[in-house]
């Protein structure tokens, strides 16, 4: 089957991301532009699925091409000195993302003009672009290496949200890194749930990721080391940084379903049976219900 990057939940974790940016920097005393926020959402957006369809054309799995043939009978469409029909939808995925790269060029262009894309700024979208590339395409392949995870952390959740911030010209990077690195961790939780639940058929399809590296025993244990250090964070930034506790609170009304998680990871394995549903709920609401309720703080509350 065809695996991309490119998912709604990703989609969203960078808008998330950028608005978080935004967001610190209008607590931050910069006036949030939202017209350069929805230009910078819409570059990482672009790049994301254009980079994506690239992936595509390089990932595109054998089965997939081979069941075509057979629905299809595309190999009875050769002629003379044409090339295969069969190689054609993984050129289509080449096409559609020449619209996306445009729009990319475009927003770039829109913003070197505008003057919002300062030198810092500048710095991450060009580390953003080198992580989708190394993603997406050979010989990096990190698309299929164990450290994949780690790194689509990086490209959506903490790089998009510093990208904002130094986007509307904000400073309160340590304010930032409260609540991005926190997040972060309940990402990774999130993606070993996910692997957790394909872990079978990615070992019979011989897909490298990290539960299948590190094995489903340690895995576990390390979603649920992710899942407290992140709310551990918050309450250590609570006390011992200058930030408010009215500021970093709200955050820990997700803490109910981390621990939820947590749950059902040690039931899972003591032997429980497991129920999925309830284990994507659970990781899904802790992550997105922590950036709305770090959103609505900083915009809302305070």
């Amino acid at each position: 089957m065809i695996r991309t990057s490119i998912t709604l939940n990703r989609l969203l974790l960078l808008a998330l991301s950028m608005a978080l940016g935004s967001a610190v920097a209008g607590f931050g005393g910069e006036p949030i532009d939202w017209g350069v926020f929805a230009s910078g959402s819409l570059l990482l957006i672009s790049l994301h699925i254009a980079m994506g369809l690239v992936g595509q054309f390089f990932y595109m799995e054998n089965d997939l091409l081979e069941r075509l043939q057979s629905l299809l009978k595309l190999n009875q469409a050769r002629k003379p000195g044409e090339e295969l029909i069969l190689e054609r939808p993984r050129y289509l995925s080449l096409l559609l993302a020449l619209p996306f790269f445009t729009l990319f060029v475009f927003l770039f262009l829109q913003l070197m003009q505008s003057r919002m894309l300062t030198p810092g700024a500048l710095l991450f979208l060009l580390i953003i672009i080198l992580l989708a590339i190394l993603e997406n395409t050979p010989p990096a392949r990190l698309a299929r290496s164990p450290y994949r995870d780690l790194a689509a952390g990086f490209a959506n959740v903490l790089l998009p949200a510093v990208f904002a911030l130094l986007l509307q010209g904000g400073e309160a990077v340590g304010l930032l890194m409260v609540f991005a690195i926190p997040l972060l961790f309940l990402f990774l939780a999130l993606r070993i749930t996910q692997a957790l639940e394909k872990y079978e058929e990615d070992l019979r399809m011989e897909r490298s990721t990290l539960l299948n590296a590190i094995g489903w025993e340690r895995g576990m244990l390390l979603h649920n080391l992710f899942v407290l250090v992140a709310f551990l964070l918050l309450l250590l930034a609570g006390m011992f940084t200058r930030f408010s506790w009215r500021l970093l609170a709200p955050c820990l009304i997700a803490l109910p379903f981390g621990l939820l998680q947590v749950w059902q990871m040690i039931s899972i394995a003591n032997g429980a049976p497991v129920r999925w549903r309830l284990l994507r709920f659970s990781a899904h609401t802790t992550l997105y219900l922590g950036f709305y309720l770090t959103l609505f703080t900083l915009l809302v509350v305070w």
